[in-house]
């Protein structure tokens, strides 16, 4: 079952802990007091905590811009409370660098678990890409809208060795909704033959909204032969990419918006 938390209410962590400490293990956390008030409920009942398996922070509209100590001054440990945590969603309107830094740390720590395998980020502007690079059980990574830290300063070389220590995270899905400049960036880093960052094999989806879009793509599409399941969106121009070498391509779909003088009447 899921568990959706808005605002603060005195008597909620009372009545929770009486009648379901045993039956959520979704949560959705939209606004800075709920979150405050989610971490005090988890950090008094370690029990629930330990049974969540998937977190959403945000409400995934991006309307949910952190001001609040809630968010800014967090003290959370997502690795100590979240012992089952497969799928965290942080789909919030915030740069990276107004999320406190024990906040940012414990995510980095939470992603580093053998039982997080999904993670969807959307919102987040500055996110330094090396966030990426320790993460070797994530199977599914979601990127909507997310801008990179200083990608025309970025030192790949550093970046690669920071992230020598972790094994390389084998993506079996993939989905990008992200501005050309954010995804010729990504490509970039994936590109890399030491990139810790590989897709392996299964699902790739993309939001194609710039015909330069498909170059990158292309590159993408070039480096995963056993790709079995390709998503295209926005996309009036598909044929341009080349899938002879996807000789394990089973699935394609196309989101092929109509031209305006047919969506009218």
């Amino acid at each position: 079952m899921s568990l959706k938390l808005y605002a603060p209410v005195p008597w909620f962590p009372r009545l929770f802990s009486l009648r379901a400490v045993h039956v959520f293990s979704h949560i959705r956390v939209d606004g800075d007091l709920a979150l405050e008030e989610l971490q005090r409920l988890l950090e008094g009942l370690p029990s629930l905590a330990a049974r969540v398996e998937s977190l959403h922070l945000g409400d995934g509209r991006l309307r949910w811009i952190p001001t609040s100590p809630g968010f800014s001054k967090a003290h959370w440990q997502f690795p100590s409370l979240f012992v089952s945590l497969v799928r965290l969603c942080i789909s919030i309107a915030v740069d990276w660098t107004n999320i406190s830094e024990n906040f940012r740390n414990s995510m980095q720590l939470t992603l580093r678990s053998p039982t997080i395998t999904c993670l969807e980020l959307a919102g987040l502007a500055g996110l330094p890409l090396t966030f990426l690079g320790h993460c070797p059980a994530l199977r599914s990574l979601t990127l909507t809208r997310v801008f990179f830290h200083d990608p025309d300063n970025f030192d790949f070389a550093a970046a690669l060795a920071a992230c020598a220590d972790s094994p390389p995270t084998q993506l079996e899905h993939l989905d990008l909704d992200l501005d050309t400049y954010e995804l010729d960036f990504l490509s970039r880093w994936i590109l890399i033959p030491e990139s810790p960052l590989v897709i392996a094999r299964h699902s790739f989806a993309c939001t194609i909204s710039d015909p330069v879009n498909h170059l990158y793509v292309q590159l993408l599409l070039n480096t995963s032969p056993s790709l079995q399941r390709l998503q295209l969106r926005k996309s009036s121009n598909s044929g341009l990419l080349d899938l002879r070498a996807l000789g394990h391509l089973h699935t394609l779909s196309l989101d092929i918006p109509r031209p305006i003088n047919q969506r009218v009447g």
